[in-house]
């Protein structure tokens, strides 16, 4: 949903008013920890272009020179495209020569919005309650949210900008989602939500869209059978958000598959899946594990460790959801189940996207540009716990679980920060070095060809890319 200045001034006052312990124990860490984040970016200084962004540059040429058209918009190497970075993209180019720490900056902006929109949600979903717990289950949140292990979306522009913007676009329509279920919305409620969902599908989302409307279709069939009253919000709110969705993302394929320069393989790579369920499996704890942790960070043996954390997760993952069911929670909100179905469902999409190239060693599982929407899970077990605490009786141990796993998560999280700071000098070194090669290349005392791998992916598509930065005088030619 869409929230009005007014509405989340008073959500705040709410949530700070006639309580200082809250005050201290959220706000204040969580504009701490936030800081971390944008002097860990500025450091890095990752202002230069880089994977997939030289891809867009024949984009920024046509738009330039005024001969852009919608297959530009569109087109793409794979099974994902983002329209709306894209269009972004071209302003930047436009206006601020492809100054890409303003990408970054704009991205860790719409993050911290998003722990706003969840903690305001949050607040909301506990009925005024307050206490000590309840300070510590909404920093906990605010901090997984921006947590380190999702180092990369820090540094990468692409997906600070496309990537958090998707995020904040699809916890507010899941939100409101769950509003519609709950209580209802009215029809500028309904619109408003409308417009959210076409803006992730065709504008940000891209091929993460399916995971987000999966969660809403398994919600809406649990709704049905747990609470049978509510069947005509779910005629009248639900069901029409959920066919918009539909219909937007058979739109998004078919015009991806229209521009993309490679063909699908979507049955191949199902069948591949199927042909190796153990090595499946495999790969889908590996993702769990690493969504809780940087274990290629970690210095001591890391099968173990991925081990622990997949046994541990699975352990804590299960309770959370006998705990939302047992104690009903889903009357208050299915927000935390739809987070956590989310990215289940997103967590398969990769298994299926990446499998058959990556099962021999498991790359896939590491790729931190996947943990932000593979940690959100983590933000549905903190709500349902908080949840628990309020809900539940006052007695020791029932408070014990509670207080253990929310201390857990905190400390995994502070783990990660720890290790991502550790990592930092390297990258720092990286970066100046390929900034200087990059300046060589510019002043045509180098070629592409010395570029590392990960930020250029094909030294003839770079050599083109770099004509046309020197060319409108971009990035790194500026």
């Amino acid at each position: 949903m869409v929230m009005k200045p007014t509405v989340l001034s008073n959500s705040l006052q709410r949530l700070i008013s006639g309580n200082v312990k809250t005050l201290l124990i959220v706000i204040s860490p969580l504009m701490f920890w936030f800081i971390l984040v944008s002097w860990y970016a500025w450091s890095i200084d990752a202002s230069f272009i880089s994977r997939d962004q030289w891809r867009f540059l024949d984009m920024v040429d046509n738009y330039l020179s005024g001969t852009l058209d919608w297959q530009d918009i569109w087109s793409s190497h794979s099974e994902h495209v983002k329209p709306g970075y894209k269009l972004l993209f071209l302003f930047n180019a436009k206006y601020l020569g492809l100054n890409l720490l303003v990408e970054i900056f704009a991205g860790l902006a719409l993050l911290a919005a998003t722990v706003v929109l969840v903690l305001r949600e949050m607040a909301t979903s506990f009925n005024g309650a307050r206490s000590i717990f309840v300070s510590f289950t909404l920093l906990t949140t605010g901090v997984i949210l921006m947590s380190f292990n999702q180092w990369a979306n820090y540094v990468y522009s692409l997906l600070a900008l496309g990537g958090f913007g998707e995020m904040l676009l699809q916890i507010a329509f899941l939100c409101g989602f769950s509003r519609a279920l709950t209580s209802g919305v009215t029809r500028a409620g309904l619109l408003w939500l409308v417009v959210i969902l076409l803006l992730c599908v065709w504008g940000f989302s891209g091929a993460r869209s399916p995971a987000l409307i999966g969660a809403c279709v398994i919600v809406t069939l649990l709704a049905i059978f747990l609470d049978p009253g509510i069947r005509s919000r779910i005629w009248r709110h639900a069901l029409p958000l959920i066919m918009v969705g539909i219909f937007a993302i058979g739109i998004y394929l078919v015009l991806l598959d229209s521009n993309r320069s490679n063909g699908g393989g979507l049955v191949y790579r199902v069948l591949d899946v199927l042909d190796n369920p153990l090595g499946a499996i495999a790969y889908i704890y590996g993702m769990l594990a690493n969504s809780m942790l940087n274990i290629d960070a970690v210095a001591w043996h890391h099968a173990i460790l991925e081990n622990i954390l997949a046994v541990l997760g699975s352990a804590v993952l299960i309770w959370a959801l006998w705990r939302y069911f047992a104690a009903r929670h889903w009357r208050v909100t299915w927000v935390p189940l739809l987070l956590i179905l989310y990215s289940g469902i997103f967590v398969l999409e990769v298994l299926i996207g990446r499998f058959g190239s990556d099962h021999s060693a498991l790359h896939g599982t590491i790729v931190p540009r996947y943990v932000f929407d593979s940690h959100l899970w983590m933000v549905g077990v903190a709500w349902i716990i908080g949840l628990d605490w309020v809900a539940g009786p006052a007695r020791f141990w029932r408070r014990v679980p509670l207080v253990s796993i929310m201390t857990l998560l905190l400390a995994i999280e502070i783990a990660n920060l720890n290790y991502t700071v550790k990592l930092a000098h390297y990258q720092v070194r990286s970066n100046a070095k390929v900034t200087g090669l990059l300046k060589e290349i510019v002043a045509g005392r180098q070629t592409t060809d010395v570029l590392p791998r990960w930020e250029c992916p094909n030294a003839k598509l770079c050599a083109h890319g770099m004509e046309i930065l020197k060319k409108y005088h971009l990035n790194v030619a500026r």
